[in-house]
């Protein structure tokens, strides 16, 4: 049996209707923590009107930015700061292009390898779609964790 779920950013506004949500068939929730060195401002409000409408919050993901741009170090501490105790969260990192900015497989390395130091080793979902995984080489991937591709 599929189950089905929303990932949700600032883009989708302010006032999302949980309950049309959940009414839809949506079984559970991720939102968007942060994107390069700013948090999502809206991430903490989706996880309370997520979890006010029964709709289980399953974990956050970070939009990650090239080294060129700011370093993945830097990127993986905002995120740690922003989901606190990660035990209970799914926690992913989305790598894809953002207008100019194209992070690399190293980018996502140096990322996965800071996060992990951060958070003694909790799992980390590498997300790129489809589409972008030929536009970085194609690269092996295996240690960085679990992949989710579309």
């Amino acid at each position: 049996m599929p189950i089905f779920g929303v990932d949700v950013s600032r883009h989708q506004g302010a006032k999302l209707d949980w309950a049309r949500i959940r009414a839809s068939g949506i079984d559970f929730m991720i939102a968007r923590a942060s994107l390069a060195t700013t948090p999502d401002e809206r991430y903490r409000d989706y996880h309370r009107g997520a979890k006010e409408a029964g709709i289980p919050v399953l974990g956050a993901y970070h939009f990650l930015y090239p080294a060129d741009v700011v370093s993945p170090a830097e990127q993986a501490r905002l995120f740690v700061k922003r989901i606190g105790d990660a035990t209970d969260l799914l926690t992913m990192l989305d790598v894809e292009r953002d207008g100019p900015h194209k992070p690399k497989i190293k980018d996502a390395r140096e990322f996965a390898e800071a996060f992990g130091d951060l958070t003694s080793g909790h799992p980390l979902l590498l997300y790129a779609p489809g589409w972008y995984w030929p536009r970085i080489g194609n690269p092996a991937a295996s240690d960085l964790g679990p992949l989710v591709a579309s």
